[in-house]
């Protein structure tokens, strides 16, 4: 399905197929869509989200998820811009109050609601608000990003390897500088903490797997 221009900034990798319900833009560039997508279950919904970082390098929290029985449905969520923290204070840390938020549901594949049109290739409903109030590609934005699990597993190889937090963390900034795409700014990157992580992070994962493998500390760094 052909997605509005608003909302080309979801993962368009050739697993993920879209139907679009509704979408009204608002002022500025925020908008507000639901649109069903072919994933199953939770896992899957996991890999599409981490794909709509990569792309839009936009994180949620959760806020509310519902146990769901699988009868009615098998994912229930609310998540909210990682730049609204709850009882968060304005202008402290990452919290600006950004309303951005992302639903989704869930429904197993002989479920077929009532108020809605439903395909079972499309179990997966989604409605997006994009109506942030910030800088989605500043530095002191991204600096506050979540490290993504591809790294932390980069970060334990490494460690694997005998580095240590230090000099792994060196490797990374090497790494991200080698592959680095003529539009891509070298500082910006850097600074995005999802893919370089500071080193208070490497040290915690170094003493994590540490203490996994051996049970105690030892030297590290």
């Amino acid at each position: 399905c052909a997605l509005p221009i608003s909302i080309q900034v979801l993962p368009t990798e050739a697993q993920f197929q879209y139907k679009v319900i509704s979408f009204n833009s608002h002022e500025e560039l925020s908008f507000e869509s639901t649109f069903h997508v072919n994933l199953k279950d939770e896992n899957e919904f996991d890999t599409w989200l981490t794909e709509f970082h990569k792309k839009s390098r936009v994180q949620f929290n959760i806020r509310n998820s519902q146990k769901c029985s699988g009868k009615k449905l098998l994912l229930n969520r609310t998540m909210h811009c990682i730049h609204n923290v709850r009882n968060g204070k304005l202008g402290v840390r990452r919290h600006t109050g950004c309303n951005t938020s992302l639903r989704v549901k869930i429904r197993p594949p002989q479920k077929r609601p009532r108020t809605i049109v439903y395909d079972s290739q499309y179990p997966c409903e989604i409605t997006l608000l994009w109506a942030h109030n910030h800088p989605l590609f500043a530095a002191d934005v991204l600096r506050h990003q979540r490290v993504l699990l591809e790294v932390d597993s980069k970060l334990e190889s490494l460690f694997h390897d005998g580095h240590s937090p230090s000099t792994a963390l060196e490797y990374i900034k090497m790494e991200i500088e080698d592959n680095l795409a003529d539009e891509d700014q070298l500082e910006v990157k850097l600074a995005d903490r999802s893919i370089c992580p500071d080193y208070r992070h490497c040290h915690y994962v170094f003493t994590k797997l540490f203490k996994k493998e051996y049970g105690e500390h030892g030297n590290n760094d």
